[in-house]
């Protein structure tokens, strides 16, 4: 099965980005790119803050078209819209119980 490529308008994004500084930029372009494609991958809190960063004035003028993008895309590895991808597949997915395994007579 190829690879699912980028949502074009992301990839237009971060065309225009690399070519005019004034247009909008992803936050990750200024920061280290070990802490989004390095061996140890960071865990979910510390992925949302690298893509969203502390307070609003932080978060990524790309964050919600890399993430519509991730999701489509399925990257192999890496912090894509401030999820952890490993394998195109996403870690530190919430697995929810089936209701009767839950123990609610009490």
């Amino acid at each position: 099965m190829p690879a699912k490529q980028r949502l074009p308008e992301f990839a237009e994004a971060l065309d225009l980005a690399r070519h005019d500084a004034s247009a909008p930029q992803p936050r990750c372009a200024t920061q280290d790119p070990e802490k989004y494609t390095g061996d140890v991958p960071p865990t979910r809190a510390e992925a949302r803050r690298l893509c969203e960063g502390m307070k609003p004035s932080e978060k990524c003028d790309l964050f919600e078209l890399c993430r519509r993008s991730a999701l489509h895309e399925k990257p192999k590895w890496g912090v894509h819209g401030g999820i952890v991808w490993d394998n195109g597949r996403q870690l530190h997915l919430r697995r929810k119980l089936p209701a009767e395994s839950l123990d609610l007579a009490a």
